[in-house]
């Protein structure tokens, strides 16, 4: 029997006590890497820090630069009325669109274009700016030039003046309003209270909007036109070319055939007294 068991009085086995418990085992420990390559101990049951979470509410958003939006701002409050047109007329407006050229409506006639057209030309005429906006300013001028001349033809400004009632339509149908209303009925809807009042953008707005959208569909339409046009005609002076080309070759041929002609009729010639010969050689043999 073993040393550390004894019988009690009882007969009971009994075990003797045995070393003490030594102490309890350390927490594993992991090996983390630091950002510079350096390990670091680490507990492995700490608790893991939570991920920075957003800031709730809007995200900021850095501030405008101020600087440059008043230099801009400036820049735009120096320029002269002659040289805002003269801008407007280059970049900012739609160069299909004569009305948007000249900054007139199409419910004007011949006698007030012709007006507001010398009034503009007047201020922008490139002998009265100066040397810096010279070439912009015969730029405009001669787009303010083409658009009166565009104006004043009968054919093309009916034309226009269709696309100007269908840009109209358009604009009202995109407000969920009837496209038949009549030019009364809609200045009627744009005092206070009516249902174009205040609208942002203005319907005239909304009109010449809509009016350079069909302008630009109307345009790209034509040009597509011309493009298919084009190719239709350069395939057809292919075909043409490639028949001249052939009939050309045919021609040649025929011109070689007749002029070997008397070489085939001597060759010809030449092949009967060698046959006549020959059978006047068996003949005798």
């Amino acid at each position: 029997m073993s040393a550390r068991m004894a019988q009690g009085e009882n007969g009971s086995v009994k075990t003797a006590p045995g070393p003490p418990p030594g102490p309890p085992p350390k927490p594993p420990m992991e090996r983390a890497a630091s950002h510079d390559g350096v390990q670091n101990d680490k507990v492995a049951n700490e608790k893991l820090k939570p991920p920075p979470s957003f800031p709730e509410g809007p995200i900021p958003v850095p501030p405008p630069n101020w600087t440059a939006l008043d230099e801009e701002d400036a820049q735009e409050r120096a320029k002269t009325p002659q040289q805002r047109e003269i801008d407007r007329i280059v970049l900012g407006c739609f160069r299909l669109n004569p009305y948007d050229v000249l900054g007139i409506t199409p419910d004007m006639d011949d006698k007030s274009i012709q007006k507001a057209f010398r009034k503009k030309s007047l201020l922008i005429h490139p002998d009265k700016v100066g040397d810096h906006y010279r070439e912009r300013a015969q730029e405009a001028f001669q787009l303010m030039k083409q658009a009166l001349d565009h104006l004043f033809d009968a054919e093309r400004r009916q034309a226009l003046n269709e696309i100007s009632r269908s840009g109209r339509s358009l604009a009202l149908q995109e407000l969920n309003l009837p496209f038949t209303w009549s030019d009364e009925q809609v200045e009627k809807e744009q005092e206070p209270g009516g249902r174009l009042h205040g609208l942002k953008p203005t319907f005239p707005e909304r009109v010449v909007h809509c009016t350079n959208h069909l302008m630009r569909e109307d345009e790209l339409y034509r040009r597509n036109r011309i493009r298919i046009k084009q190719e239709a005609e350069e395939e057809a002076r292919k075909l043409r070319e490639q028949a001249e080309e052939q009939r050309k070759r045919k021609a040649d041929l025929e011109i070689a055939w007749e002029n070997a002609r008397d070489n085939r009729v001597e060759g010809w010639r030449s092949f009967q007294k060698t046959k006549k010969k020959k059978k006047k050689m068996d003949v005798l043999g």
